[in-house]
């Protein structure tokens, strides 16, 4: 059931990270060229693609995790019995669950600071906010991920 309920927004959060990513490549593609030929780069070009950073990597962390589609170099763990590798697994989704949590719960806390303190980028003078509070979600939703295969992975223990 969590699955179902985790599945569509990590999908949704992931696609907008991916449209960020291309983004990015257009503006450093667009700035690398107007500064070569032009000699006019594009201003702000270097905040936005820090804004959009965060946004690609805190979006894309649920999906990635969902999916299990993220490396594992798995030299020893996989020559340990599958008791043994589900039994770290479970330890290991629970202090990524706490620090998930925790990174999630601090962002909103920065989020507001920044929002109620007017924290802008430099040079255009884009609120940082919003950045901030995509990271908050993205963790908030890879801890909902992460508590979703920890709780699988207890009932495939108690059996």
């Amino acid at each position: 059931m969590l699955d179902k309920i985790l599945r569509k927004p990590s999908i949704v959060f992931h696609k907008i990270g991916g449209w960020a990513l291309v983004g990015m490549m257009v503006l450093t593609a667009g700035d690398v060229f107007l500064r070569n030929v032009f000699n006019k780069p594009i201003l702000g070009a270097f905040e936005i693609t820090e804004s959009l950073m965060t946004v690609v990597v805190a979006s894309g962390l649920a999906y990635v995790t969902i999916t299990k589609s993220q490396i594992r170099v798995e030299i020893l763990f996989s020559r340990l019995p599958q008791r043994a590798q589900k039994v770290l697994t479970v330890i290991t989704d629970f202090f990524s669950l706490g620090f998930c949590i925790l990174l999630s719960w601090q962002s909103f806390i920065y989020m507001m600071k920044a929002y109620e303190s007017g924290v802008v980028w430099g040079v255009l003078l884009i609120p940082t906010y919003p950045f901030i509070g995509v990271v908050a979600l993205g963790m908030l939703l890879l801890a909902g991920v992460l508590l979703k295969d920890f709780l699988e992975l207890i009932q495939e223990l108690k059996k």
